[in-house]
């Protein structure tokens, strides 16, 4: 139970810190939708860790609904993380399909939570979390792709962050080793590594935008 405790907990941490952070606490705007926005992916990493999943889902459902209220644009998005949270906790995924569900489900919910505290979301957001989803993402297929085309791909994406000014030197290198480090490419996959190093790359962002 306590593993499971904290694999919820890194994963609800994964999807909420950095959203929040870029934001910035002091922009945020804690009316209900935002709570529920919050909730969430609490909710759904709960019960993808096997934590009571059924009633946690129905939880996750209401959540939803009351994220939606204020823009009801956000249903189809939240509905697509409903069914990829049924997949990953009623179904047996082998490690890399199981991680990249969630993933994908992460930047979901990502875009979910930055539009709600924001009230909308824009290209430059949406890049900032595609950075931090798609290298981890083509890391937890290293082991099927041909050389060393999983690292050049990652720091590919790295590239073009700085080439769009969105990750410092500093970032750049940080996602790069991260993502190869968490890769399958020399040892099995380790899921928690990868949500772990994701959230480490988020801060590392952040901090590097905070201190040049």
């Amino acid at each position: 139970m306590v593993t499971k405790l904290f694999t919820g907990a890194l994963a609800w941490a994964q999807v909420v810190v950095f959203p929040l952070l870029l934001i910035g606490p002091a922009n945020l705007n804690w009316r209900l939708q935002l709570v529920a926005a919050t909730l969430l992916p609490l909710c759904l990493a709960l019960a993808q860790a096997r934590i009571w999943p059924t009633p946690l889902l129905g939880l996750a459902a209401l959540l939803g609904l009351i994220t939606c209220s204020a823009q009801w644009t956000l249903l189809p998005l939240v509905l697509a993380q409903l069914v990829l949270a049924w997949l990953l906790s009623t179904q047996s995924l082998t490690p890399p399909p199981a991680a990249s569900v969630w993933l994908i489900e992460c930047f979901f919910l990502q875009v979910t939570l930055t539009t709600v505290a924001s009230q909308v979301i824009d290209l430059t957001a949406l890049i900032d979390l595609a950075l931090v989803m798609l290298p981890f993402l083509i890391s937890i297929w290293a082991k099927s792709l041909p050389g060393w085309l999983d690292v050049i791909a990652i720091i590919l994406v790295a590239g073009v962050g700085m080439y769009l000014q969105h990750l410092t030197l500093l970032s750049a290198l940080a996602i790069v080793l991260l993502a190869v480090v968490v890769s399958n490419r020399s040892h099995p996959l380790r899921p928690l590594w990868v949500n772990a190093a994701a959230l480490a790359t988020g801060l590392i962002i952040i901090a590097t935008r905070l201190h040049g």
